[in-house]
């Protein structure tokens, strides 16, 4: 959230910024960052078989992703 604030309040300008889905993709990856460490944090405390499992969800959502879709 903080970093879509800091975004939209960048350029100053008149009235209330708005935010959109760019500026929403624009700050994931740095959001993504800025968790690295907790993302590390929880995977080490994990089982290896949780990690088998969270490995295998994130495997899916990863391909359907990036799979194209049919319409």
């Amino acid at each position: 959230m903080q970093l879509l604030f800091e975004r939209a309040y960048a350029t100053p300008g008149t009235g209330v910024p708005t935010v959109d889905v760019v500026d929403v993709e624009a700050a994931v990856p740095k959001a993504l960052e800025a968790g690295e460490n907790v993302f590390e944090w929880i995977w080490d405390g994990l089982s290896p078989a949780e990690r088998v499992i969270f490995s295998a969800i994130a495997g899916q959502l990863l391909r359907r992703r990036t799979s194209p879709r049919m319409s």
